[in-house]
């Protein structure tokens, strides 16, 4: 199924005008990682300091079916980017695999983001099946920055299935490398300085000075300057 992909464009026409450059090294620097779910999350106002969120129910590409003898597997809606280029599905997919004739198979959801037109960006999810093999490498995963017309795949789930359509043992994309993106890599640095007591600065006599009594003393310098 073809999802949304956020770039420029016409809306209308449903066409992306891509800038690779902007794109994605603006949003990588912001969130501090290349590939990842991003977790589906708002402001709650029991938190002032926007630390907790409120996490959105059932809307991170979740599993819905786990057992379908029709084999059909239903992914619930969700948001991920891969190399500062998000990815977006806003309705329930339903993806069908064929039934093993006997034993045990493994079936790979993923997501791939395609740029190989450069005026329009093509995100879709999809179903790969695999046989018996567990171990499955994606076929196409370029660096986006480098390769701006390349393609990427990233792994959603793995999930065993029987005969009888019975589907068990998911493994979500943790479990491949792709982390779970809950807020800018940078703000543990900031609360890190909210909670700083001291300031280093370049005269002796002022090392170690708390970050209050060193503006402090600023201030009187000010007001003896007449600001």
């Amino acid at each position: 199924m073809r999802l949304k992909v956020a770039a420029e464009g016409n809306a209308e026409k449903n066409i992306n005008v891509i800038v690779p450059c902007f794109q994605a090294e603006a949003l990588r620097f912001l969130r501090g990682y290349d590939v990842g779910v991003l977790w589906n999350a708002f402001y709650s106002e029991d938190d002032q300091t926007g630390e907790k969120r409120t996490a959105k129910p059932r809307d991170n590409w979740d599993i819905d079916l786990i057992n379908s003898k029709d084999g059909q597997v239903v992914i619930r809606p969700g948001m991920a980017t891969a190399y500062g280029y998000d990815i977006i599905s806003e309705e329930d997919v339903h993806l069908t695999a064929v039934l093993p004739s006997a034993g045990w198979k493994y079936i790979f959801v993923y997501l791939e983001w395609d740029f190989s037109n450069p005026d329009e960006a093509v995100g879709k999810i999809d179903i790969h099946d695999n046989g018996t093999n567990g171990e499955w490498t994606p076929q196409r995963q370029d660096n986006l920055i480098n390769n701006p017309l390349g393609v990427y795949q990233m792994i959603l789930w793995r999930i065993r299935i029987n005969p009888q359509g019975a589907l068990n043992s998911p493994a979500r994309w943790g479990v491949f490398g792709a982390p779970t993106i809950e807020h800018p890599l940078f703000v543990n640095n900031c609360s890190h300085a909210a909670r700083a007591t001291n300031a280093k600065v370049a005269q002796d006599d002022m090392y170690g000075m708390s970050i209050s009594e060193h503006l402090g003393r600023i201030y009187s310098e000010l007001e003896k300057l007449g600001y």
